[in-house]
C-alpha cells in the first residue's frame, strides 16, 4: 500500500490468445540500458530475479551492495562486478544497499536472449530533475495470469518522454483502491502491488490466454421482482436496486455498463453512465447495483441498455507522482515471438479536471 503523493493514472486493458517460442539461451544483462540511464533507480525498489535452472549465475554491477535471498534466507551479498551461482530453482529477492544514481546491470547465465528475468513489483525512481533530457522511453512488461493452470499474459507499456523527478511504476487488476478505475487526485490514496513488471519480455510468461465465457445470465430487478434471462433488449423502469447473476468459465474481471444517460453509448468513462467493475471467479457470480450512475445520483425509471464482459488478464497500469508523459504512451499486447500488437486504452480523469492546468 503506498502513501499520498500525487496525481495517480491508471490505464486499462483486455485480452487475447498467444502462442509461445523462446530463443536459445545466453546471458542477458538487464539495468539501466533498458529504463535510460538517467532514471535512478532507489534501493526501495525490491527486484526479483527469475531462476530457472540450477547453476545458473547472478551477476551484479552497481553501487553499494546487493543482497540476495530465497525464500527469505540471505544467500549472499554481491558488490560491484561481483556473482553468485544459484544452486536452487525459484524467485531470489534482490535489496539494494545504495540507490543506483548511475549505471547498473544484474547478468544471468543461461537466460534467453531478448527476454528477461528481472521484475519488481514496484519500481520506484528518482531521476533528480524535471527536465526534458531526463525523461525516459522505458518499456515496462507486466506479467499477468491469464487462467487457472498458470497462464499468463505480458503487456508492454512503451513510453515516449515520461517524466515523474521522483516516481514509481505499479501494475494491478483494478487501479487505485475504490476509485472505480478512475484517476484520482492528490489526496490520500492507497494502491495494491499485484502484477510483476519486468524490463524486458519475461522469460517465464507462458503468453497464452483462455478465452472467457459468460453463460445462464439471469438478472433482477428488486422494484418488481421481475426477473429476465438474457443479455439483449432488458427494460428495467423504477428499478431500486438491481442484482445480475451469471456464470464464469475462467477467474478474470467483470465490466457491467449500462447506457443512463441514453445517449447510444455504452460508455463506462461517462460520469452519467455506470460501470461497475469486480473480480469473476470460476461458477456463479453476482453483481449489485444500487440505481446510482458514476456519480452516485439516483437514475430516474426508463429503458436502459446495459452490457457485462469479463476480461482475463484485465489490468491497470499505475503511475505515482508522474509530471508528464509527452510524446505518450502505447500498450501492447506482446507474443512468445515478440510480436507486438496493439491494445486499446482506457482512462477516465473526471476526479482530477478540478485540478488540471495548461
Amino acid at each position: 500500500m503506498k502513501p499520498n503523493r500525487n496525481n495517480i493514472m491508471t490505464i486499462l486493458w483486455g485480452s487475447i490468445g498467444l502462442s509461445a517460442l523462446l530463443l536459445p539461451s545466453e546471458v542477458s544483462a538487464e539495468g539501466s540500458f533498458e529504463v535510460g540511464a538517467n532514471q535512478g533507480l532507489k534501493n526501495t525498489t525490491t527486484m526479483y530475479v527469475d531462476i530457472i535452472a540450477q547453476n545458473e549465475e547472478i551477476y551484479f554491477e552497481g553501487n553499494g551492495t546487493l543482497t540476495l535471498f530465497l525464500d527469505q534466507v540471505q544467500v549472499a551479498v554481491l558488490s560491484n562486478g561481483q556473482s553468485h551461482t544459484a544452486a536452487d530453482v525459484g524467485i531470489y529477492s534482490a535489496v539494494l544497499s545504495e540507490d543506483q544514481a548511475s549505471a547498473w546491470t544484474i547478468d544471468v547465465s543461461g537466460a534467453s536472449q531478448d527476454y528477461g528475468r528481472i521484475w519488481s513489483y514496484e519500481w520506484n525512481f528518482n531521476t533528480g530533475s524535471f527536465a526534458e533530457s531526463y525523461a525516459t522511453n522505458a518499456s515496462f512488461y507486466a506479467l499477468i495470469e491469464t487462467g487457472s493452470n498458470g497462464e499468463s499474459a505480458v503487456v508492454e507499456m512503451k513510453t515516449d518522454g515520461l517524466s515523474g523527478f521522483v516516481y514509481s511504476i505499479v501494475a494491478n487488476s483494478n487501479g487505485v483502491d475504490g476509485a472505480n478505475s478512475k484517476s484520482v487526485p492528490n489526496d490520500t490514496y492507497a494502491y495494491t502491488e499485484e502484477h510483476p513488471i519486468y524490463i524486458n519480455p519475461p522469460e517465464v510468461s507462458t503468453y497464452s490466454v483462455i478465452a472467457p465465457e459468460i453463460s445462464s445470465f439471469v438478472a433482477t430487478a428488486e422494484s418488481t421482482n421481475q426477473t429476465v434471462e438474457g443479455c439483449e433488449d432488458v427494460v428495467y423502469e423504477g428499478v431500486l436496486s438491481l442484482d445480475v447473476v451469471f456464470d464464469s468459465n475462467v477467474e478474470g474481471r467483470y465490466q457491467f455498463v449500462c447506457d443512463l444517460n441514453q445517449d447510444g453509448t455504452l460508455d463506462g468513462t461517462d460520469s452519467t453512465d455506470l460501470m461497475l467493475v469486480g473480480d469473476a471467479t470460476v461458477g456463479e457470480n453476482t453483481i449489485n447495483w444500487n440505481g446510482e450512475n458514476n456519480q452516485g445520483l439516483t437514475v430516474t425509471s426508463g429503458d436502459y441498455d446495459c452490457e457485462l464482459s469479463i476480461t482475463v488478464g484485465d489490468f491497470h497500469y499505475i503511475g505515482d507522482d508522474i509530471e508528464t508523459s509527452y510524446l505518450g504512451l502505447r500498450l501492447f499486447l506482446v507474443d512468445g515471438n515478440l510480436n507486438r500488437t496493439g491494445l486499446p486504452m482506457y482512462w477516465d480523469d473526471s476526479l482530477i479536471q478540478d485540478t488540471a492546468v495548461q
